[in-house]
């Protein structure tokens, strides 16, 4: 009776099988923790920016109602109607402005918003208003 000697090629071979296999696992393991790992960052940006959505939505309402309850002569009295202060709420500050109601002339559109260059038709309004009440044009900038 012949006894089989250890093939040294075979059991290289498995530890090449089982090293290959183990490779494998580790990189596509790794790829999708890198796209778990994406995609948790983009929904923790998205996330954050509707907290701060929402907080900066409570602060605005706060302060309405906040400036309903006081009378409309006491703040333009003491200059809140012109120059609202800002809000600190929740580790940071919100600003805003009062806009005009009922056709009334909105200041704040003399330059718009999205493209800083002049309102001519709120312009031409304040120049009107200026004509009607006696103020010279040149004050306005």
């Amino acid at each position: 009776m012949k006894l089989k000697r250890y093939n040294p090629r075979k059991g290289a071979m498995v530890v090449m099988l089982i090293v290959a296999i183990g490779s494998g696992g580790f990189i596509i393991a790794n790829n999708y923790a890198k796209e778990k790992l994406l995609e948790f960052r983009v929904a923790k940006a998205q996330s954050d920016g509707f907290k701060a959505f929402l907080l900066a939505r409570a602060g605005l309402q706060g302060a309405i109602g906040a400036l309903k309850k006081i009378p409309e002569e006491i703040l333009y009295q003491s200059g809140i109607a012109f120059n609202p202060p800002p809000v600190p709420l929740a580790g940071g500050t919100i600003y805003y402005r009062m806009y005009a109601e009922d056709g009334k002339i909105n200041i704040n559109n003399l330059v718009k918003n999205y493209d800083d260059l002049p309102n001519l038709r709120v312009q031409e309004m304040v120049e009107l208003l200026y004509r009607q009440l006696g103020i010279k044009i040149e004050n306005i900038s």
